[in-house]
């Protein structure tokens, strides 16, 4: 089976130029008054991003970072709408490769918010979870403010200081079998 290609965030579509010409551009999140300025310069002045960058005195290579960030933010806004819908998605419809869809589901999780319970130690465990899988789905995790869970410290701990302290009993035995064995 071929594998499910992640969906590309920058590709300009038909429907995300309609949206820039026609929507109402500051519901988009993240979006910056200087990104719509740099689009509505690109899209309708057809500037290119040099004389974009000479205009404010910043390089064509940075406007060009703004133009891509303000369309993967409107493709965005228009594929999910908002972060929370995103993290209630059914894993089945994530922009995830197949691989990592089935390990996602033989997991047992249902959604974004249920893979940010586990630990990336836990995941990396499991079989099938390789380096990759979980660098894909941890950039998506970060992409919608969420992040693996962090392992609970509290029972690690514990058994330190049990261990220190068996240790020191057994310091405390050496030493007097030496001084057994020296009377």
């Amino acid at each position: 089976m071929p594998m499910k290609e992640p969906y590309n965030h920058f590709k300009i579509t038909k429907e995300t130029l309609e949206f820039i010409k026609q929507g109402d551009l500051t519901k988009v999140p993240h979006l910056k008054d200087r990104d719509i300025y740099f689009l509505y310069l690109k899209l309708n002045e057809c500037k290119t991003f040099k004389e974009i960058g000479e205009m404010h005195n910043i390089t064509g290579q940075s406007v060009r970072m703004r133009y891509v960030y303000a369309i993967e933010q409107i493709n965005k806004f228009l594929l999910y709408g908002d972060v929370e819908k995103i993290t209630q998605l059914p894993i089945s419809q994530l922009p995830l490769s197949r691989r990592a869809i089935n390990c996602l589901i033989k997991l047992g999780a249902k959604n974004l918010k249920d893979v940010s319970l586990y630990t990336y130690d836990s995941l990396f465990r499991m079989r099938n979870f390789g380096i990759h899988t979980l660098d894909e789905i941890s950039i998506l995790l970060q992409k919608v403010g969420l992040s693996f869970a962090v392992p609970k410290l509290e029972g690690l701990l514990d058994s330190l200081n049990k261990i220190i302290e068996d240790i020191g009993k057994l310091r405390n035995d050496l030493y007097n079998l030496i001084d057994f064995e020296r009377k």
